[in-house]
């Protein structure tokens, strides 16, 4: 277990310190989720340094992603739902061409999977697939989501899109339902 109370007190401080140049406030709030996303400690303290940064920077969808991820890292579905819904919302107007935007999509529609939000879950699927046409977990989940469905076919075809770009989780799944 990494010990990071004392980074987060400097990066707090270093918050209010680099508030004249964007990128490095922007850098510092990533570094904020990755040393959470190590340690798995100091959930408040990371998403208070993240709401602060979301009253500054209204529009940056990767802030409610990071969100996204720490509530969904601590269990929190209800407010995890709702950070990813809201960086989907922002990605829509600001362009979902960042490298993130995918994710905000798959951890959503895991979230729905989870809770048997079978159809919401294939939606986010699609979006998925829409900006990643190679994203072997949307075409494994997807198949999932159609299995659980009733629609074998569908999740056949999705489990076999898998395996033909790499990826072998789907082969347990296409070998019990498929043949």
């Amino acid at each position: 277990m990494y010990k990071v109370a004392p980074i987060f007190s400097t990066l707090t401080a270093a918050q209010r310190i680099i508030n004249k140049r964007y990128h490095l406030r922007e850098k510092a709030y990533l570094h904020v989720y990755q040393l959470y996303t190590l340690s798995r400690t100091n959930a408040v303290e990371s998403l208070n340094i993240f709401s602060k940064g979301k009253k500054i920077f209204k529009e940056q969808d990767e802030f409610f992603f990071y969100c996204g991820e720490i509530y969904r890292l601590n269990s929190n579905t209800d407010e995890a739902l709702y950070e990813y819904s809201k960086a989907i919302e922002l990605a829509k107007n600001n362009g979902e061409e960042f490298y993130l935007v995918p994710f905000y999509y798959l951890n959503r529609g895991n979230l729905h999977l989870s809770l048997k939000k079978l159809e919401s879950a294939i939606i986010d699927y699609n979006d998925l697939l829409r900006l990643n046409p190679v994203s072997t977990a949307g075409f494994t989940n997807r198949g999932i989501a159609y299995h659980m469905l009733g629609e074998i076919d569908k999740a056949c075809r999705d489990w076999e899109s898998a395996i033909q770009l790499g990826f072998q989780q789907p082969n347990t799944y296409h070998e019990k339902y498929c043949r």
